[in-house]
C-alpha cells in the first residue's frame, strides 16, 4: 500500500510539473535594462516588452548572469556619473551598490561558463577586451586593442561572440583577436545579445533580433514601441511560476510531509 500511494504521488509530481513547465508564465524570457535606467522582461516570441522597473539617473551598458543567478551590469549613470560594475534585482529591475565607481565604460559583458566575467572597455580607438573581478570591479585587459566593438557580446558554450565592427564575430579570449562570421554580412549594430533556449538574440533601438551563427544574418522578431529610451544590453532571463501553479504544488508538497512524518 505505501509503495502504491508513493507511486501515485511521483506521478501526480510529474504530471504537475509538466504542467509548470508547459505554462506560458514559466517560460523564459529575456532581461534588457535600457539608456535611460528603465528595466524590462521582453517576450522572445513576440518582441513585447513588460517594465520591471526603473532606475533614475542611470544608464546601462551590458547585462549577464553568473552561475549562481547574480545579474551583472555597467551603469555610466547620466552624464558619466558611475562608470561602474553592479548588480540588477531581476524580479523588480533595481540596482544594487556600485563596485569600483568612476573606472568602467564597457560596451558590454558575458560570463564564460566557468564565471569568468569578460568586458569590452570602450575608448576612442580599437577597443580592449579584458576580465573583471565582481568583488573588486578591477579590469585587466587580454591580448591587444584590435578591433572596435559594436556593443552586444554574450558566449555561447565556450565561444565568446559579439558584433564587432565587421558584423557577428568569433573572439579569442586569450589574444582578443577578433574573427567575423560572415564578411558578406555587414554590421548589425546589436547593442546587446543573448543566447538562450538555442537561438541568439539581439537588441537595437526597440526592436528584438533573431540572429544566424553561420551566416550573421538578422531576423526581426518584434518591436515595441513603448519602451523608455534604447535597450542597451540583453540577457536571459530565469522563468518564474505562477502563483497559481504554486498553488496547485503546495498540496502536493504537504502530502509528502504527513507521509513521511506518519512514518
Amino acid at each position: 500500500m505505501t509503495s502504491e500511494l508513493t507511486s501515485k504521488m511521483l506521478v501526480a509530481a510529474a504530471a504537475m510539473s509538466s504542467c509548470l513547465l508547459a505554462s506560458p508564465s514559466a517560460r523564459a524570457d529575456l532581461i534588457a535594462p535600457t539608456t535611460d535606467g528603465h528595466v524590462y522582461r521582453i517576450n522572445e516570441s513576440t518582441g513585447a516588452a513588460t517594465e520591471i522597473g526603473n532606475n533614475s539617473g542611470s544608464w546601462f551598458f551590458g547585462i549577464s548572469i553568473d552561475s549562481s543567478g547574480t545579474y551583472y551590469a555597467n551603469d555610466w549613470g547620466a552624464g558619466y556619473s558611475h562608470l561602474s560594475l553592479t548588480t540588477i534585482d531581476p524580479s523588480t529591475g533595481l540596482k544594487g551598490s556600485d563596485i569600483a565607481s568612476g573606472t568602467l565604460a564597457l560596451k558590454d559583458i558575458a560570463f564564460s561558463p566557468t564565471d569568468i566575467l569578460y568586458a569590452v572597455q570602450d575608448s576612442s580607438g580599437p577597443d580592449q577586451l579584458g576580465t573583471i573581478d565582481t568583488t573588486t570591479g578591477a579590469f585587466t585587459p587580454v591580448g591587444d586593442r584590435v578591433e572596435e566593438y559594436a556593443g552586444g557580446m554574450t558566449f555561447i558554450g565556450s565561444t565568446l561572440y559579439a558584433d564587432a565592427s565587421g558584423g557577428l564575430s568569433t573572439v579569442d579570449i586569450t589574444s582578443g583577436v577578433v574573427t567575423d562570421v560572415n564578411p558578406s554580412v555587414g554590421d548589425g549594430g546589436w547593442t546587446g545579445l543573448a543566447y538562450d533556449g538555442g537561438v541568439l538574440y539581439g537588441v537595437l533601438g526597440n526592436s528584438l533580433y533573431s540572429i544566424d551563427t553561420s551566416t550573421g544574418a538578422e531576423t526581426l522578431i518584434g518591436s515595441d514601441g513603448l519602451i523608455s529610451g534604447s535597450y542597451n544590453a540583453l540577457a536571459p532571463l530565469a522563468a518564474v511560476p505562477e502563483p497559481a501553479m504554486l498553488g496547485l504544488l503546495a498540496p502536493l508538497g504537504l502530502m509528502f510531509y504527513r507521509r513521511r512524518q506518519a512514518r
